[in-house]
């Protein structure tokens, strides 16, 4: 098979779970691997009174974000009864409790190798194309990889006017002449 996203959300959320899913319906417009050939990405609410209308609503909001060429049978949003969402969660190690009738829970996307071998994590939001396309990589050979996250967000800068990240020239700049010292000092 093929490399799996996994986005564990619940539909009704007015807040994180729309964060992410808007973010990844981005990023993946932006990546080189193509939707349904290279990797599938499947939404699963642990909200199990949700039903799937409420599934087929929000998968209507994400494919108008991803536009007419992103096949509607690369993305699946799905439901399940509390079992079934209880031994998902756990098996990926996805935490969350009801409180007040909405839900905690941190964000995080989970990569997985055909065959469901779990390869990478990436917690919160947003997420850098090249982050995304990177996971999916290593979710095809099956090896998880060292994050990248931290080096490629001090790269990039998010310029809210565009509304996207561009490479932040000065910041590179500086790492470049911080290792050149450091080897003009090591070689003298």
């Amino acid at each position: 098979t093929r490399p799996t996203i996994l986005a564990l959300v619940y539909y009704g959320c007015t807040a994180e779970c729309n964060t992410l899913l808007d973010d990844l319906a981005g990023a993946l417009l932006e990546v080189s691997q193509k939707p349904g050939a290279d990797y599938q990405v499947i939404a699963v609410s642990f909200d199990e009174t949700e039903n799937p209308a409420m599934a087929g609503r929000k998968r209507d909001n994400v494919m108008k974000l991803l536009g007419p060429t992103f096949p509607r049978d690369a993305w699946l949003f799905l439901v399940g009864d509390g079992k079934n969402i209880e031994a998902l969660t756990r098996l990926v190690g996805f935490h969350f409790m009801r409180k007040d009738g909405a839900f905690v829970h941190s964000t995080a996307l989970v990569f997985m190798a055909p065959g469901g071998k779990i390869v990478r994590y990436l917690h919160g939001a947003p997420h850098l194309p090249a982050e995304i396309s990177l996971a999916l990589t290593e979710a095809e050979t099956g090896r998880a990889g060292v994050s990248t996250r931290k080096m490629l967000s001090y790269c990039f800068s998010y310029d809210p006017v565009s509304r996207r990240y561009t490479t932040d020239i000065l910041r590179i700049a500086g790492l470049v002449i911080t290792v050149a010292v450091i080897v003009l000092l090591i070689v003298l």
